[in-house]
């Protein structure tokens, strides 16, 4: 009995000594501002999780809106930084309802954000975590549209007010 627990002393010690693989995990990525584009849109570079490659952009989409509605957008490009588009204090609780339906499955944040084509294929950077892909594309955000349906809905006041 003696002679194997040197050999299992060595066994433990291997296989417990090995390097971590997935750090991407617990990461928070922030959304940076890519550039400009014409007619109120601008580009930003969003990160999204999910268990496969569909679900992680569709959480990107989601992810860059939420930013750009309630913190605002500070890294990345300096040029299109942007501060948050609702400046109501605790404006996500205040509207619930509103942006359930906003951000669901079939909601109306996808006419707002569009993925940015380079020729056929989109550009996507992906790192891997413990529990399904994380990836990072370019968005078109639609800005001053976004910010009439906002107003139209009474979600934000109007700048006249």
């Amino acid at each position: 009995m003696k002679k194997y627990i040197p050999i299992l002393s060595v066994l433990v010690l291997i296989f417990s000594c090995h390097s971590q693989k997935n750090i991407a995990g617990n990461y928070t990525y922030k959304t940076e501002c890519a550039g400009d584009a014409d007619n109120g849109q601008f580009l930003l570079k969003a990160w999204g999780k999910g268990v496969n490659k569909k679900e992680a952009i569709e959480d990107a989409r989601k992810n860059a809106l939420k930013d750009v509605l309630f913190l605002g957008v500070f890294t990345g490009d300096a040029a299109c930084a942007r501060n948050a588009m609702l400046k109501e204090v605790n404006a996500m609780e205040k509207h619930k309802s509103f942006f359930e339906n906003f951000f669901s499955r079939n909601g109306d944040y996808k006419d707002f954000i569009k993925e940015r084509k380079n020729g056929v294929n989109p550009k996507y950077d992906k790192k891997k975590s413990r529990f399904g892909v994380v990836y990072g594309t370019i968005l078109i955000f639609k800005q001053t549209e976004l910010d009439i349906y906002l107003t139209k809905k009474g979600v934000k006041k109007s700048s006249n007010d």
